[in-house]
């Protein structure tokens, strides 16, 4: 696994880079309170429900929000809809989001993220990541 340390003084972070299998990982040792997995419903069809049964069969907490896939989901009030359903299910900064797919997928669970609760963690899986 390799680690890039963002270094901003008491608000440095880490970025860490591995590759395996997304279905092997074991997503307790992250220690999230709750899970969200974002993506839309292209990517959703092939790898959404089985990443969100994975985490269940875990014992975690886990939603799965989508919307649709394409560029027009892209706005600002596709990230106020996301937004709103995770203050529905009462995530707070102990959760975690999961970007599961890349580009708009990857930008719109950010900003949310970024926007929602600062310090929620996230974690990105682009497209490229899933293939086998």
């Amino acid at each position: 696994m390799g680690i890039i340390t963002i270094n901003l003084k008491d608000r440095s972070y880490d970025i860490k880079i591995s590759k395996g299998n997304l279905f092997q990982t074991d997503f307790r040792i992250f220690g999230g309170s709750r899970y969200a997995i974002i993506t839309d419903t292209k990517v959703s069809e092939v790898y959404g429900v089985s990443l969100e049964n994975l985490l269940k069969k875990q014992g975690l907490p886990v939603e799965l929000i989508k919307f649709p896939a394409g560029e027009s989901s892209k706005t600002p009030e596709m990230a106020i809809k996301i937004g709103r359903d995770l203050a529905r299910s009462r995530f707070d900064r102990d959760s975690i989001i999961i970007a599961l797919g890349g580009g708009i997928v990857g930008d719109l669970a950010g900003y949310v993220a970024s926007s929602y609760e600062r310090g929620l963690g996230v974690f990105k899986f682009p497209q490229l990541f899933l293939l086998k």
